[in-house]
């Protein structure tokens, strides 16, 4: 890790506004000023992937199962989602970036972090150059995004939430103190909502105030959780950034809109995930020693076999080979009727969060261990 002149990290956290909803906004106009919803039809199981702003005016967000966004907003748009587009958009987004430092993190298909503290001698100033940086992807892409920037990773993340939407904002050298102070505590992503009920209960509700516990009494009650909590609330944070990591699993998953009995059109799906996970692994040049099958239905009933990966075998034979025999006396309890399917979108190699719809049920999915 190394430092500017002055001795500080200088870290530019990007993400795009309402990724997926942007996009189709993009590429519709006339859904402009509308309340978007991407994620499926209203009828439709599963939960909205992203929403606009507009639709988030209705108490809509992301997560948010269909049927009850369609409660709260029966004039929102509704459209399943295209991950292809988000990804082909995406390629754009981290072209533009990479383009600027060699130091870039992607955390997600629309979220990365970058740092820009070797490149003092090419920025003379780094927060014109985060500046440009937000003007550049905006003209380039076509969407909207916030920037944070700040001299750590969580300080530039909580810096980027100060700017949404389509803002920048920059915590400088000896601010840190004055901005954290008077945030509540679920703004850190160490404390999860466990934690915050522990919290609120010693009647401790923002940062200022978990400043007087010390690092002793939050490790014990959190861990070793407790001591990054410690340290990010005063704004330190050494992480450096992974400009480059390998997946430690691969999967791809189907939702199906009815829920399936039929033993032989599970296994000829089943060995259709597995084709798609085998190009995956083939793309990114990837070996997975161990694999594994699931399939779950309405009932919260799952069934899920693993086995080890044979190098001389190939992954869209393991259905005809050894998986079949799993359903032997045991098949999984979902109702008759094929239907129609929807595909969730497959999460992109080395990168977090979900690119698509999810669901509770009518599920079947293959991944692999790397």
């Amino acid at each position: 890790m190394s430092l500017s002149k002055n001795g500080r990290r200088y870290i530019v956290h990007v993400d795009i506004d309402a990724f997926f909803a942007a996009v189709e906004v993009l590429l519709d106009p006339s859904l402009a000023g509308k309340p978007v919803i991407v994620g499926g039809l209203p009828h439709e199981r599963g939960v909205a992937s992203t929403c606009s702003y507009e639709a988030r005016a209705f108490g809509v967000h992301s997560g948010m199962p269909l049927r009850e966004c369609y409660r709260l907003c029966p004039q929102g748009v509704f459209v399943r989602g295209n991950y292809h587009v988000y990804e082909a958009f995406s390629e754009r987004f981290f072209r533009v970036l990479h383009a600027a430092t060699p130091d870039v993190e992607e955390a997600s298909l629309d979220e990365a972090y970058l740092e820009l503290t070797r490149c003092g001698h090419i920025y003379p100033s780094f927060t014109e150059a985060a500046r440009e940086l937000k003007r550049q992807v905006e003209r380039e892409i076509g969407v909207t995004v916030s920037v944070g920037a700040a001299p750590n990773k969580i300080l530039a993340k909580l810096a980027t939430r100060r700017a949404k939407p389509a803002g920048f904002f920059e915590i400088r050298e000896g601010e840190e103190e004055t901005y954290l102070r008077d945030l509540g505590i679920e703004a850190l992503p160490g404390i999860g909502p466990k934690a915050q009920v522990v919290l609120r209960l010693m009647n401790i509700h923002k940062i200022g105030e978990l400043w007087e516990l010390p690092r002793g009494t939050l490790h014990t009650l959190f861990g070793a959780g407790g001591d990054d909590i410690y340290l990010q609330s005063r704004g330190i944070d050494s992480r450096p950034l992974v400009t480059r990591t390998l997946p430690k699993s691969v999967s791809r998953e189907t939702t199906f809109l009815e829920d399936l009995w039929d033993k032989r059109l599970l296994l000829a799906h089943l060995a259709y995930l597995c084709d798609r996970l085998t190009l995956a692994l083939r793309e990114d040049r990837l070996y997975a020693p161990r694999s594994s099958a699931a399939s779950s239905c309405r009932r919260s009933r799952r069934w899920a076999r693993s086995t080890r990966s044979p190098r001389n075998c190939s992954l869209s034979s393991w259905p005809a080979r050894g998986w079949p025999c799993a359903w032997s006396g045991s098949r999984p309890r979902t109702s008759s009727g094929s239907g129609p399917w929807r595909s969730s979108s497959p999460t992109r190699s080395g990168r977090s969060g979900s690119a698509g719809p999810s669901t509770r049920s009518a599920t079947s999915t293959a991944s692999a261990r790397c």
